[in-house]
């Protein structure tokens, strides 16, 4: 019965495959035109909300979130945004809320990034001026046609809040 905000939605899969079977509401925003009518046409149901919007610069739909996904995405953003999302998405989150997202770890990425972290340190000295509590996890997997690549990818769980903080990291993924 959560509700959650996706920033960068894209083509609106994760939001239909993960997110909609137990959130009560889901708002996905993406700034690109093409991605939200994709994923209005291809991935519809009732509790989600696709929004065309520009993360930075406008408000999110809701006010108050109790689970805020920036999954995929964070490196699409300008680095100069950083501290502008940051602190929008802590300002966002409900009293229990948590800040939940995935990004692949290391320097070599498509021209379609405009940032990257080479660890999860990186990612701490980040996240931890807006958020007490920082959680972080690596995974190291195959990927790839033939399974000749190896990607790293760094998953976090933020919040502000005591009770939220104690729960199970592990168990989250």
């Amino acid at each position: 019965n959560d509700k959650l905000l996706d920033i960068g939605t894209g083509s609106g899969f994760f939001a239909k495959k993960f997110y909609s079977y137990k959130c009560s509401i889901i708002d996905s925003i993406d700034i690109d035109e093409a991605a939200i009518r994709y994923a209005k046409k291809n991935n519809f149901a009732e509790n989600i909300n696709y929004v065309l919007q520009d993360a930075i610069n406008d408000p999110f739909p809701n006010t108050s979130y109790d689970v805020i996904a920036w999954d995929g995405a964070i490196g699409h953003f300008h680095p100069d945004a950083n501290d502008k999302m940051l602190k929008k998405i802590s300002q966002s989150l409900n009293d229990n809320g948590i800040f939940v997202g995935s990004e692949e770890l290391g320097h070599n990425m498509p021209d379609d990034h405009f940032q990257t972290w080479g660890n999860l340190g990186e990612f701490r000295d980040m996240f931890k001026k807006y958020f007490k509590y920082v959680n972080l996890k690596e995974i190291e997997y195959t990927a790839g046609i033939n399974k000749n690549y190896v990607r790293k990818e760094a998953f976090w769980r933020c919040t502000n809040s005591d009770e939220v903080s104690n729960r199970n990291f592990h168990t989250w993924y």
